[in-house]
């Protein structure tokens, strides 16, 4: 799955057997995202895209130096994840 990142639309976003699925966040500052959105479609829901996308995210994240917040449920487990905490903006 490739994911795509549009900064202008604060969004992270794959094709994913023809549907759109998204990460979008609000930029809290320079070095911080809150990831306040995942979406899935109903028919991909249970077969790990959401995972996928996020374990993309967290490479830009890396890349970037960027920390995170997470106003999403799904990424507040996502992030509660002991491999994936030191992301979280503290």
């Amino acid at each position: 799955m490739e994911l795509t990142h549009d900064p202008k639309t604060n969004e992270f976003s794959a094709l994913v057997e023809g549907q759109k699925c998204i990460v979008h966040y609000i930029v809290i500052d320079s070095n911080t995202l809150d990831i306040d959105h995942v979406f899935v479609p109903r028919t991909l829901q249970g077969k790990g895209v959401a995972r996928q996308m996020m374990e993309q995210v967290v490479r830009f994240l890396e890349h970037n130096k960027v920390k995170v917040e997470t106003s999403c449920e799904y990424a507040k487990k996502f992030f509660d994840d002991d491999r994936y905490r030191k992301y979280l903006n503290k």
